[in-house]
C-alpha cells in the first residue's frame, strides 16, 4: 500500500477509508474503534487531516493512522495521561501516540483509561 493510500481521499467516508486498508491494519483501526466505543458511548468518528478521528462533541479524543506495518493512535491530550506501562510516545507539547501491530497487541484498558481521562 503506497504511503498516500495511507490517508483518507477527498470526499471519502471513515467506513470507505478503513474499508481499504489491509485485513491487519483494518483489524487494528475496528480494535480501536471498540476500546472507543467503551470509552465514550457517545463519540463519533470523524475525518480530519485526512484520518480518522473520534470526537465526543468537540473535543477530539483520538486519531488513528495507519502506517505500512503499525497503526499509530494518537491522543492529543497524551502528556497528562497516565502510562505506568510506558507505551506512549512523542516529545510534542501535548500529543502523544503508541505504535500497534496488530489487533491483538491494542492496548485496549489503557486505552479506555486515557480517553475517558481526556474527557
Amino acid at each position: 500500500m503506497a504511503d498516500d493510500e495511507l490517508k483518507a481521499r477527498p470526499g471519502e467516508t471513515v467506513e470507505a477509508f478503513v474499508a481499504r486498508l489491509t485485513p491487519e491494519r483494518r483489524a487494528v483501526v475496528e480494535a480501536v474503534q471498540a476500546a472507543v466505543a467503551e470509552a465514550a458511548p457517545s463519540a463519533e468518528w470523524i475525518l480530519a487531516w485526512r484520518l480518522p478521528w473520534a470526537r465526543v462533541g468537540k473535543l477530539k479524543v483520538c486519531y488513528v493512522a495507519p502506517q505500512r506495518a503499525w497503526v499509530n493512535v494518537g491522543l492529543p491530550l497524551g502528556d497528562g495521561l497516565d502510562d505506568p506501562d510506558g507505551l506512549l510516545e512523542g516529545t510534542g507539547k501535548s500529543m502523544r501516540h503508541v505504535k500497534v501491530n496488530s489487533a491483538a497487541e491494542v492496548p485496549h484498558a489503557a486505552l479506555v483509561a486515557w480517553i475517558r481521562a481526556s474527557l
